[in-house]
């Protein structure tokens, strides 16, 4: 499967990698500083700026695109290879993250989702940054489940040594996604909080276990806490400041002009208000209210790259972010709930109760859940984004699809298991009935949501029936004689929003040359043109 999915999402970065051949979108910042780094001329990079213009972001992800420059030359291919490596990597990353917090069939499924997704796709084939520092913020969750595995062995073992192993990984590669963009923090931030509560909870359940006269078997719950935090911060330091190791050189190991060049990014960050026609308020970007044009030509055919999310996948995943909070709350699947604690059958209450009552313990039995380490990862990334007031694109969701595709997956296992209850299923047709009334009502009455009647009826076709077949799945119950149709119709589900909407939206992912009418037709609503 993963060879499978790989395959599938590399043919579809790498084919037609150096069209157009054109500097596109921010390629004409990234793609010369690129080539700059690499020692070449003003002239030969094409740049009337003798230093490197985007400054303002940190220099690892331009090394890297350095890197394919260096092997290929300065043309198209070249400074996009690396892209289309990164991003065909972070297929198995995701996967790999999904199979070990999910098992083998949700690990298939994500790394399908992020094979196709269409925004992953787009940042695969342009040499911007955002690839890079997804691939960085899933390779350090990858680290950091791979603590939780740890962590929970000792504790079902009773004793362990001091391990920083894993910890230090993860840390050394959300350094890495901060040295591309520092944005790469915020992943740094939830990932900290979760090894944190995973460790020192461990260590207390393990305290509590012993004898009080018997010597320690494991590290106590402030030595944890103690080594955690620098354990994972240290290396994230250190790899930031090797990623301007070359910077330290050129200007003698200033610390003086380093703080000064850090100084200037941070107040470039907060002072940039310059208006911008593609600029939106993060709370848009889950609901692919406005796509950001890369590159465009007109005429008699059109040539499009449109960085954006595909409706099928993404709307789904927003309710695949309220079921996977139920999951998290109720401590469904809580390798370390405390046994004969009842998993919050009595409804709300009960869990403010536990809150109030038992902080700690509450929540480190619901961070080690599958359900809110994906929840952490993706809300703790995206959250920060809605106090800033400049401007800001849609591309920024690029290392939060992962996390979407992860809750997605986990949803579409429960919906495949009947593992959902008897409320979630009356709301699940409930919605199916009003699923099916919206499609038709779309279908035969103009109500503004598309250019035209057509396009309305494009929205049904490539985003509403695909909901629909998922609604249907869950609205079928969770008796084990209808889990062959629950199955199905999941698998409908996956053809129509991975198959079907991508055969369909893939001539404005990677720029084909179409009619100008087929390219409006591609248009959906009028706030992606």
């Amino acid at each position: 499967m993963l060879v499978a999915v790989t395959l599938i999402g590399g043919v579809l970065r790498f084919a037609r990698l150096a069209y157009p051949n054109a500097l596109v979108f921010d390629e004409t910042y990234y793609a010369k500083d690129a080539c700059l780094y690499l020692g070449k001329g003003m002239t030969f990079c094409g740049t009337t700026q003798p230093t490197e213009q985007s400054y303002v972001h940190p220099p690892l992800g331009k090394w890297i695109i350095a890197m394919g420059i260096k092997v290929f030359g300065f043309n198209t291919f070249g400074w996009r290879i690396m892209s289309a490596v990164f991003g065909t990597a972070l297929i198995v990353i995701v996967f790999v993250l999904a199979r070990k917090l999910l098992g083998r069939w949700a690990g298939g499924v994500t790394g399908l989702l992020v094979a196709t997704d269409f925004l992953l796709i787009v940042q695969s084939r342009v040499a911007l940054l955002d690839i890079f520092l997804a691939f960085f913020v899933a390779l350090g969750f990858l680290f950091v489940v791979l603590e939780r595995e740890r962590v929970l062995r000792v504790r079902a073992a009773g004793a362990g040594g001091l391990d920083l192993g894993w910890r230090i990984a993860a840390g050394a590669s959300f350094g890495a996604a901060g040295a591309v963009k520092w944005s790469g923090a915020y992943a740094l931030a939830a990932a900290v909080v979760l090894v944190v509560f995973w460790t020192v909870g461990a260590a207390l359940d393990i305290r509590r276990a012993e004898n009080q006269w018997e010597a320690h078997r494991a590290p106590s719950p402030l030595l944890e806490l103690n080594v955690t935090w620098p354990a994972m911060i240290l290396p994230a330091v250190a790899v930031y400041l090797c990623s301007y190791g070359v910077w330290f050189y050129d200007h003698r190991y200033s610390l003086r002009e380093f703080w000064k060049l850090q100084g200037d990014m941070l107040k470039y960050h907060l002072t940039l208000h310059a208006p911008h026609a593609y600029a939106s308020p993060a709370w848009k970007w889950p609901l692919i209210w406005r796509p950001v044009a890369y590159y465009f030509t007109g005429g008699a055919k059109a040539t499009h790259i449109l960085a954006f999310g595909n409706p099928a996948t993404w709307w789904p995943a927003l309710a695949a972010a309220l079921w996977l909070a139920y999951r998290a709350l109720w401590r469904r699947d809580s390798p370390v709930r405390r046994l004969g604690t009842p998993l919050a059958a009595t409804g709300t209450s009960f869990v403010l109760w536990r809150a109030a009552k038992a902080t700690p313990r509450y929540l480190y039995e619901v961070l080690v859940t599958p359900a809110a380490i994906i929840l952490c990862a993706w809300v703790l990334q995206y959250v920060p984004w809605a106090r800033f007031s400049r401007p800001e694109f849609f591309f920024y969701m690029t290392p939060i699809v992962p996390f979407m595709m992860l809750a997605l997956a986990l949803t579409l296992r429960d919906v495949v298991r009947g593992c959902l209850k008897e409320g979630v299923l009356v709301a699940a047709c409930l919605a199916v009935v009003l699923l099916g009334a919206a499609a038709v009502a779309l279908f035969v009455h103009q109500f503004g949501f598309g250019p035209d009647l057509g396009g309305q009826r494009r929205i049904v076709e490539l985003a509403g029936l695909p909901i629909l077949a998922l609604g249907v799945a869950v609205a079928l119950g969770y008796s084990q004689a209808m889990r062959v149709y629950r199955q199905a119709l999941v698998g409908v589900y996956l053809a129509l929003a991975c198959g079907l909407a991508l055969f369909y939206f893939y001539p404005v992912i990677a720029a084909w040359a179409i009619p100008f009418v087929q390219w409006q037709r591609r248009m959906l609503f009028p706030t992606w043109i």
